[in-house]
């Protein structure tokens, strides 16, 4: 299926298999080595104990969520639990499946950092910034924790990244990025200032149909 589906697109484009991937590779080997790095690096440092209250907390909710007794501490994190329930059945441990979230969050969140910078300047300033950020004190802990601020850090970036994208021409993005930002705000409700963004976005684009397809 995929076979055929790369031949009828390269028919379509007038051109080869062979050509295509070598394209996809020139255009995206930059993005996929920034995540790679990354994910060895979180990966490799992950915390060896529930460091804060919070993280207590997230691993007890694991086993049963009660904001009651703060099983997670309110307002829930309801997706952060949710993630790490299923990473920590992969795991085999509550510290490991809370800490993966984090550092496949923190891996991913270089991502739309590589993309929104591409975009407003070049390849190699986005690589330069992608590998600082990534190495900067507090991403990198955040990346390492059993605590919500690195998924709730990706999401939004993201959605940030496909609202940029949107305002640059991309309508399917910028549509894209409402969705985003409200899971966003779900995994991290203390974002909310950056719903700021989106108004001056409407605000400026009042008539979609402005922004070219």
């Amino acid at each position: 299926t995929v076979i055929v589906g790369l031949r009828t697109y390269c028919e379509v484009c007038h051109t080869g298999i062979v050509a295509l991937i070598q394209n996809l590779v020139k255009k995206y080997a930059a993005a996929v080595v920034l995540f790679a790095v990354g994910i060895a690096l979180y990966l490799s440092f992950l915390s060896c104990s529930l460091s804060e209250w919070d993280s207590f907390n997230f691993a007890q909710a694991l086993e049963r969520f009660d904001l009651g007794v703060h099983q997670p501490h309110p307002p829930g994190y309801a997706l952060y639990v949710f993630l790490s329930r299923l990473s920590s059945v992969v795991a085999g441990s509550r510290l490991l499946g809370l800490t993966s979230v984090s550092a496949i969050s923190g891996a991913l969140c270089l991502l739309p950092v590589y993309a929104t910078v591409r975009k407003m300047y070049d390849h190699g300033t986005a690589l330069v910034t992608g590998f600082a950020l990534m190495s900067t004190r507090m991403f990198w802990l955040s990346s390492e924790k059993a605590v919500t601020h690195m998924l709730g850090t990706f999401l939004m970036t993201l959605a940030i990244c496909f609202l940029y994208l949107g305002l640059k021409g991309k309508l399917e993005f910028y549509l894209l990025s409402w969705p985003l930002v409200g899971i966003a705000l779900g995994a991290r409700p203390s974002y909310f200032p950056f719903l700021g963004l989106w108004l001056y976005a409407t605000l400026r684009e009042r008539d979609l149909r402005k922004l070219p397809i």
